[in-house]
């Protein structure tokens, strides 16, 4: 189950590593409202959006076209990462809250963990077969981190197969329908 929970995460941190050279982020995860709660401000923090994704989707699109189709379909790609120990005082239970919150809103609950030393939590906003948004959601005491992912646009997962074949990437492969 863990590695199934990773994979999903990878996947969504897949965009941001391969970034070479309407439905907003959601407001409950914007910069200013996870930083109200920590202590320090985030350790990475990634806004990839607008000119910028049309920017990466251009300068692929002779070499990978693949790829550039896959990021003319987002809007925005949004990364945050916090020291959990930098975490204010109640701000596992309102970040447990704030899943609570996607699932109110509507959104598909993919994965939900609660475990001792990990609390992973991925959601979708979906219309039919359509994803148009995921969440992830995941705070890891053993390694001292708070992750925040969310991809705002339409994902399909079986372009991201073809692309975790075309990158070699194993864990990726498994959504390919080809």
């Amino acid at each position: 189950m863990l590695r199934s929970v990773r994979t999903l995460a990878f996947c969504g941190f897949f965009v941001v590593l391969f970034v070479p050279t309407t439905l907003a982020q959601p407001n409950a995860l914007s910069s200013s409202n996870l930083d109200a709660l920590f202590n320090q401000e985030a350790r990475v923090e990634v806004n990839l959006r607008g000119a910028i994704l049309r920017l990466v989707a251009e300068a692929s699109r002779n070499d990978e076209p693949e790829f550039a189709s896959m990021v003319d379909d987002l809007r925005g790609v949004y990364v945050r990462q916090y020291a959990l120990s930098s975490a204010r005082s109640g701000a596992a239970g309102q970040i447990r809250e704030l899943a609570r919150s996607f699932e109110r809103d509507g959104w598909e609950t993919l994965v939900r963990v609660r475990a001792d030393d990990e609390d992973v939590f991925i959601y979708l906003d979906t219309a039919g077969d359509v994803i148009n948004g995921l969440v992830v959601m995941s705070l890891d005491h053993a390694e001292d981190e708070a992750t925040f992912v969310t991809i705002d646009g339409r994902i399909d997962p079986a372009q991201i197969g073809r692309l975790g074949s075309r990158f070699n990437v194993p864990e990726l492969e498994d959504y390919n329908d080809g």
